[in-house]
């Protein structure tokens, strides 16, 4: 059962260009590797003059124990990459998309509940998922941070 803060629909997502950095890692390792990775990728779009947009986190392969993640940021335009900076797509799908309200400690169950929704409205999901951080947690108290949950289907 989900909880009254959270919301979910399906929706169109048009495919955007971005920039990120991908990494295999424990699940243990999500929160570090956040914090070590965003900063580099703000300030790739800074010297670049991108414009700075919501992070985002995405999941390519992701089981019990951790897995491919990847951190970055939309951007309007295609930018080409540099070092460990890889340029890609964001979206390009039809989704079930949440949003959860709170702390990222609870995004795990989020997902969890988002996915059994997914099913549940007959649903396959089709693509690696992926979170957008619309709120940043160090200006918010954590139970207003609001993180969008994208899940691609078919």
């Amino acid at each position: 059962m989900r909880p009254m803060n959270e919301e979910y629909k399906i929706v169109d997502v048009p495919a955007q260009p971005c920039v990120f950095i991908r990494r295999t890692l424990a699940k243990d390792g999500l929160g570090e590797f956040y914090m070590e990775v965003l900063p580099k990728v703000f300030q790739f779009a800074a010297q670049h003059g991108i414009a700075p947009s919501a992070p985002f986190g995405r999941y390519p392969e992701w089981g019990e124990n951790g897995g491919t993640v990847e951190a970055g940021i939309a951007t309007r335009t295609s930018v080409e990459g540099e070092g460990e900076i890889v340029s890609g797509t964001l979206g390009g799908s039809r989704a079930v998309m949440g949003t959860h309200m709170g702390a990222y400690e609870g995004l795990p169950d989020a997902f969890s509940r988002l996915f059994d929704w997914c099913r549940e409205q007959g649903h396959e999901p089709s693509g690696p998922c992926w979170e957008l951080y619309v709120d940043d947690p160090e200006s918010k108290p954590a139970d207003e941070v609001r993180t969008e949950l994208y899940i691609p289907i078919k």
